[in-house]
């Protein structure tokens, strides 16, 4: 990948990291969503009016716009491997911290081979 590639994919992956961890937060404070037939549209009303959420999804949005530019410039074998690894890297880091998720041996040494993955990709 080149410059353009690397920077956009790394904004891409904060992004979307990003954009996750806002959802997650707006539909905790949004109260419980469900799928059941009977309270889908109570759920999504809820969401609707949760501006974390709708933050979220707006820098979810922006992700996908960037990503297009990324599948139209790079080498999707190079670009998506990364993508995926740092945006895994990105949430589970954000996620101990400011969720207070468990993270665990086994969890820490699988995001050290996600890392050097990346790393051997990008030299390939």
């Amino acid at each position: 990948m080149n410059l353009e590639g690397i920077l956009l994919t790394t904004c891409c992956a904060i992004f979307t990291a990003s954009g996750n961890l806002l959802m997650r937060s707006g539909i905790s404070s949004a109260g419980e969503y469900s799928l059941a037939p009977g309270e889908i549209l109570n759920s999504i009303f809820g969401l609707a009016f949760q501006p974390k959420f709708l933050f979220g999804f707006l820098l979810y949005g922006l992700a996908a716009i960037i990503w297009f530019r990324v599948l139209a410039s790079q080498q999707i074998s190079l670009a998506y491997p990364s993508f995926v690894g740092l945006t895994f890297i990105l949430l589970t880091g954000a996620a101990a911290f400011l969720l207070k998720e468990r993270l665990a041996v086994s969890k820490l040494i699988g995001v050290a081979l996600i890392f050097a993955g990346i790393v051997i990709i990008g030299r390939s």
